[in-house]
């Protein structure tokens, strides 16, 4: 390690640090303070001690591709801050900065996922330019610890409601902030993307885990107007381009793709209740939907 490197580890190790208790067997610990204008090599460098100062001990291969692991993402993150965002850079000084950065490198290094680097590295950057104390940015936080606990069947649940009762109030309403490139019969389309999974069992695994890790509730539906029939029938409407009798809604959704009436189910839950997405489940379907919907909407229209 060079000196000039050396030299930052002193300055950040004589300053106060932030107990957090992370795991019942040890705590993490968070530099109190990073040097204005610090080299990229330097910012690594500090990321990459914290991780290693405060990851579980393991064996010795384990624990270098868990290295090598934290350093992969760990480039990716400071060099999308220094090219994007050059104005935060100063935010890595910030104990809740490091923590959130410490985070997405422990669920990496256990998981070797790359969707989910990808996603979470997503997160990251969304929450370390976002203003501090805002609903945002708790929410960025809850969401940063939330996803990697989500299987690919709950994530493209989250995805579906969103698209489905989010997304289509806003387009149908006309109340986004910024133009969206895409149509009613898109998004139906996009539907489709979000419709695969392994078990058919889905009441259980994925509503239950949802509501567990607060990504869902459920309300009663006594709004016709917002309810998920009216929803679905008028995305199906359009798609077909003309009006469908309420018995046909569900052998068209069938014939569109042939789990999309069982996710339909899932959502219109009976005994009029619907499932809804809370604010970190929001975060998280937005994430996911953009990720495989090769789209960009902004978190601003929804938070």
């Amino acid at each position: 390690m060079g000196a000039k490197v050396l030299k930052l580890k002193e300055i950040i190790m004589t300053n106060s640090r932030l107990q957090i208790n992370l795991f019942k067997s040890s705590g993490i610990q968070v530099a109190g303070n990073l040097i204005t204008g610090v080299s990229i090599e330097d910012a690594k460098q500090v990321a990459l001690d914290i991780f290693k100062d405060n990851f579980l001990i393991l064996s010795e291969q384990a624990a270098n591709t868990a290295l090598v692991r934290a350093e992969e993402l760990v480039n990716e993150f400071i060099l999308t801050l220094y090219d994007r965002y050059q104005n935060y850079i100063h935010k890595l000084q910030d104990p809740a900065i490091q923590y959130s950065l410490f985070n997405v490198q422990r669920d990496y290094a256990k998981s070797g996922d790359s969707e989910l680097k990808k996603q979470q590295l997503y997160l990251l950057i969304e929450r370390t330019i976002s203003e501090e104390r805002t609903l945002k940015q708790i929410v960025l936080d809850e969401a940063i610890e939330t996803l990697p606990k989500l299987a690919a069947e709950q994530l493209n649940f989250l995805s579906f409601i969103f698209i489905a009762d989010n997304l289509t109030v806003k387009l149908f309403q006309n109340k986004f902030t910024k133009d969206i490139d895409f149509n009613i019969i898109e998004i139906m389309d996009n539907l489709k993307l979000f419709c695969d999974f392994s078990s058919k069992d889905l009441r259980q695994h994925v509503v239950g885990h949802l509501q567990y890790l607060g990504c869902i509730r459920e309300i009663s539906d006594n709004d016709d107007m917002f309810s998920p029939t009216s929803h679905i029938k008028r995305l199906v409407e359009t798609y077909r381009g003309q009006e469908v009798p309420d018995e046909d809604v569900i052998p068209i959704l069938k014939s569109i793709h042939t789990n999309l009436a069982m996710q339909y189910r899932l959502w219109k839950m009976s005994n009029k209740r619907t499932v809804k997405l809370t604010t970190v489940g929001l975060i998280i379907a937005i994430t996911h939907y953009n990720r495989y919907a090769n789209i960009q909407i902004n978190l601003e229209d929804f938070i």
